[in-house]
């Protein structure tokens, strides 16, 4: 058997990392990110401490990789909506999508929900949350224009009270059924 090219080793490196990000998503979400130990993490990931330090400086860079990693598999979630034309296309399918991602990434959505309560971590999740609300106000004020609403910039504001609500609301009751009405009642809102 041949030594392993850079290429693979890089790709082998790539794969043990998201395996780590995805145990510690897993535990962040299902303990709390101060209840989880960098060893916890470590044995469930099959490596050792001192190892997990080879991939994450500190227990709040892993918190930033695992932010960054499931962010980006957000991103593929919702980008195909994105380059719509149609405003309540958009809508409709940000709407059920949000719905379905929170069924699906149910622990990724528990952390960031707790984490965003958890005062001693609360800037990293601000921070992050602040970015996003940053880029996502204009479009949805946008969307909201050409649906007619008569100020979009608060609707927009409303808009994303309301996701979080409902988001919050589903992740403590895990009512499938109440998650399902709200999704219906903000389709009925604001689609046509």
């Amino acid at each position: 058997m041949s030594p392993r090219t850079t290429e693979q080793y890089d790709k082998l490196k790539k794969d043990r990392k998201n395996e780590i990000l995805d145990v510690a998503l897993e535990l962040f979400g299902n303990k709390g990110f101060t209840q989880t130990s960098i060893s916890a993490i470590a044995k469930e990931a099959g490596i050792s401490k001192g190892l997990m330090y080879n991939y994450f400086e500190s227990k709040a860079d892993l918190l930033d990789g695992v932010i960054q990693h499931v962010d980006e598999d957000t991103m593929h979630f919702f980008a195909d909506i994105m380059v719509l034309e149609d405003a309540n296309e958009v809508l409709v399918q940000l709407i059920t999508r949000t719905g379905k991602f929170l069924k699906e990434k149910r622990e990724y959505n528990t952390l960031i929900t707790s984490l965003s309560l958890q005062k001693d971590v609360h800037s990293v999740v601000r921070d992050f949350a602040d970015k996003k609300m940053v880029e996502m106000m204009p479009f949805l004020e946008n969307l909201l224009k050409q649906q007619g609403f008569e100020n979009p910039e608060e609707e927009a504001v409303l808009f994303g009270a309301i996701i979080d609500g409902m988001s919050v609301q589903f992740l403590s009751t895990e009512n499938e059924a109440y998650l399902n009405k709200t999704i219906q009642l903000l389709l009925k809102r604001y689609t046509v």
